[in-house]
């Protein structure tokens, strides 16, 4: 009975690994995808290459310039706010075609702060108006929502508090829509830089994070012609189809995610601009990047039960349908991985070796898509500069992965249910690469959640696990195994020293 117990509970282990090697091989398609694009680029003859390079910049000349409304909204961002606004402000763009909106739900002084900033740059000319709102309808997607009412643009660019646009960051980023044959972009998304990539090692592994997504998996999303995702900051969407659409709704907590699938599946495409960046702050706390991490893990969940079924109906290819589904689903990852932890104690307190039963091999070869992926977006991104040393946060990135499953998995599951919760902001710091500490500017009492809890107990089970794989010398399962101690360790300890030290300082 008790071979019989083991032998199904080892096969759920190999269940559980199938579409986690799934995603694997979904990362190595859009790698596969990047590379042929570059090798046709490398065969075609030096007109035509040119040719398509051109094609893919954004060129910042146009006579007659369309008017745009830059949507700036705020939730509660006293240290950031005025520092987007300024950069806005200043724009290089025809001041009477750019009409900006303060879209405020403030309940703090943040409110007072963005009042003032707008009163000081309407005195300078420009056409900026400040938008309160009390009630916080719907969040983000409910001020996007109420501005547009108002907004005069053809065109709407968004941006969240914590960005920094460049000068030319307009200009370069409406052309695409007003080039020949782009009658169907309904949006331009921009990349991502940073200000504080280097300030620790969180903000170090998430920059490599999003690399992988600016730097691989737009493009190849664009060239393939796959369901893609606007950012939901940094980027510029046609009015028309935002209406078409249907409009911003708050039904999910990823309302770009929720509207960009729609717009899309309303035949509108989305353009990317890998030669134009706006730096924003990546979280340098631990609990920024976990409530980050949690919004979009429910709000992809959310948004593939409510519109999984009609992407699935749709005239679109199979293989992009597909991968529209694997996409939105990839979060599910989380919950597995924990599941994958908690079975490898008893399948090796019970059955010694057992991996070596069990047909595993094809999962370490799909689940090098993963490196090959991220090593690509350094060498799309950074190679001119080194790619190589930034292959060095990698290891990083996949203790980090493990270490959110917690968080991720406990959004996953309330999406599953149909459990709603609020949108929690992610505090912004305002830090650059030479600020040093940041607690103290966090105007917010940090406390520990019954999540780390749940983390603590998790990091001392994969320590049992890895003393018991240490008696019977796995090593390759201390390895495995010892990736979720020090994930878990890293995130559970982390936000244990973060609420400590905000207690201490009176936050």
């Amino acid at each position: 009975m008790t071979a019989v117990i083991l032998t199904f509970i080892s096969w759920i282990y190999v269940l559980i690994s199938i579409p986690l090697s799934i995603y694997g091989i979904n990362l190595f398609l859009f790698t596969i995808i990047f590379w042929r694009r570059r090798w046709q680029l490398r065969r075609a003859a030096p007109v035509e290459a040119q040719a398509l390079r051109q094609a893919q910049r954004a060129d910042p000349w146009q006579p007659e310039w369309p008017i745009v409304t830059v949507q700036l909204p705020f939730y509660n961002e006293q240290i950031v706010a005025g520092r987007v606004i300024d950069a806005v402000a200043n724009l290089d763009y025809p001041l009477d075609c750019l009409q900006i909106q303060a879209l405020d739900d403030s309940t703090d002084i943040s409110q007072q702060i963005v009042a003032e900033r707008v009163e000081y740059w309407q005195k300078q000319g420009r056409w900026i108006s400040f938008h309160h709102r009390s009630d916080r309808c719907d969040y983000k997607a409910g001020a996007l929502r109420s501005g547009l009412a108002t907004a005069q643009g053809e065109f709407i660019a968004i941006f969240d508090a914590d960005f920094v646009p460049p000068a030319d960051w307009l200009k370069r980023t409406v052309s695409p829509f007003l080039q020949p044959g782009s009658e169907r972009i309904g949006m331009v998304q921009t990349r991502w830089a940073y200000l504080n990539d280097a300030y620790s090692l969180l903000t170090r592994a998430q920059a490599l994070a999003f690399d992988g997504v600016f730097g691989v998996q737009q493009n190849a999303c664009e060239i393939a012609g796959l369901f893609t995702n606007f950012n939901g900051s940094a980027g510029m969407l046609r009015r028309r189809c935002i209406e078409e659409a249907g409009n911003w709704r708050g039904d999910t907590l990823v309302e770009d995610l929720d509207l960009s699938y729609r717009i899309q599946l309303c035949g509108w495409r989305l353009h990317y601009l890998k030669d134009v960046s706006a730096p924003a702050e990546l979280s340098p706390l631990m609990v920024g990047f976990k409530r980050q991490q949690f919004r979009w893990a429910k709000g992809s969940i959310q948004v593939l039960r409510l519109l999984g079924l009609q992407i699935w109906k749709s005239q679109a290819s199979l293989f992009r349908r597909m991968q529209a589904i694997v996409f939105l689903s990839s979060y599910l990852a989380h919950p597995l991985m924990i599941l994958l932890l908690l079975l490898t104690l008893p399948l090796h307190s019970f059955w010694r070796g057992y991996l070596s039963h069990l047909p595993m091999a094809w999962l370490g070869v799909f689940s090098m898509g993963v490196p090959l992926f991220y090593a690509t977006s350094q060498w799309a991104l950074h190679g001119q500069d080194g790619w190589w040393r930034w292959l060095l946060r990698m290891p990083l990135l996949f203790i980090l992965g493990i270490g959110i499953a917690v968080n991720n998995s406990k959004a996953v599951l309330e999406a599953l249910i149909g459990k709603a919760s609020a949108f929690e902001r992610t505090p912004k710091t305002g830090v650059t690469q030479e600020h040093s500490p940041i607690i103290p500017q966090v105007k917010e009492k940090l406390k520990i959640e019954a999540l780390t809890w749940i983390e603590l107990a998790l990091f001392l089970y994969a320590i049992g696990t890895v003393a018991l794989l240490a008696s019977q010398a796995n090593w390759y399962g201390m390895y495995f195994i010892g990736m979720y101690v020090i994930g878990l360790g890293w995130v559970a300890l982390e936000s244990v020293f973060e609420a400590f030290t905000s207690a201490r300082s009176g936050a």
